[in-house]
């Protein structure tokens, strides 16, 4: 029920998800401590089938386009920091991980400077401060999505900005595309110092 919370096809922001959880939580239709319990026991099992969780909640639109492991990560994206406030990373350690993420990225200049999110986790994951570093947390990274869509013919551009964290826009240097069909999944970062 949880993860009902969150459904794609409603298109709504990820903090009124977070409202209807709380609320779910607050008029006990949802037992946040049998949640935390729950959660805990289907990270720890390796045969969990996050597959069939997302299709039973309707999650995702499109569930056949992600593998078992994409739905992990972005379950553990949506639940981890709400059910564990105190393992949520500082503002601090989202900036050093910001910076190792630009360095990684400034590097890769192979397919026009894109990278995969999982390409740079592993490279991350080689580095003694990022050796605990979980994959959902690269979501929690200040990046933006260009845009572009058409008024009658005119092109119109624009970049929605994502986890400014304190960051200024022209601070971010990071951008993110999706892959195909896959928009829960980070997909391809790369950095851009000519963004703004």
């Amino acid at each position: 029920m949880a993860l009902g919370c969150f459904m794609e096809d409603w298109w709504i922001p990820y903090d009124e998800s977070y409202s209807m959880l709380f609320r779910s939580i607050e008029s006990n239709l949802i037992n946040k401590q049998e949640l935390a319990e729950e959660f805990n026991l289907a990270f720890h099992d390796y045969e969990t089938d996050f597959q069939k969780l997302v299709l039973e909640s309707q999650l995702l639109i499109s569930p056949e386009n992600y593998s078992n492991e994409d739905n992990k990560n972005y379950i553990k994206f949506l639940l981890q920091d709400y059910l564990f406030p105190e393992q949520v990373m500082t503002s601090v350690e989202i900036e050093k991980l910001n910076v190792a993420v630009e360095d990684i990225l400034k590097k890769d200049k192979s397919n026009d400077g894109w990278v995969l999110a999982y390409e740079v986790f592993q490279q991350l994951k080689t580095q003694e401060q990022f050796k605990d570093l979980e994959y959902f947390n690269l979501w929690k990274l200040p990046f933006f999505v260009p845009y572009k869509y058409y008024i009658d013919e005119i092109l119109m551009t624009g970049k929605n900005y994502f986890n400014q964290n304190g960051f200024k826009e022209s601070e971010i240097k990071i951008e993110r595309k999706s892959i195909g069909n896959k928009d829960r999944e980070i997909g391809y970062f790369r950095y851009n110092e000519s963004l703004t």
